[in-house]
């Protein structure tokens, strides 16, 4: 046991270094845009835009195609009204210009 007590502290022989090197990269990645989350298309728009298209591009009588139309309106509305911002609302939007072009067709 001819160990010191300052060979087990700060042993004599020198040690490898375990440190790993920093790697930086040649650019800036702070101006690097970050990959966006695509937006899903809300379950409700998607509803009411089926309702809407059925109305819309089936001939049928009017009032079958009205009723179509406004229930695709009515879901559409509650769809903007609730309006979750990680989801597209095109079919709501949809729904509406359907509704309003029945109504239209309905008057005259």
């Amino acid at each position: 046991m001819s160990v010191l007590w300052t060979d087990v502290v700060h042993p004599s022989a020198p040690q490898p270094n375990k440190t790993h090197p920093i790697i930086t990269p040649a650019y800036n990645t702070e101006t690097i845009p970050k990959a966006s989350k695509k937006k899903t298309h809300s379950t409700l728009s998607c509803i009411a835009c089926a309702f809407a298209g059925v109305s819309f591009l089936l001939p049928m009588i009017l009032i079958v195609g009205l009723l179509l139309s406004f229930t695709g309106m009515v879901i559409g509305v509650v769809d903007l009204c609730i309006h979750e911002k990680e989801k597209k609302h095109i079919g709501s939007w949809f729904a509406l210009i359907v509704f309003i072009f029945y109504l239209i067709i309905f008057v005259f």
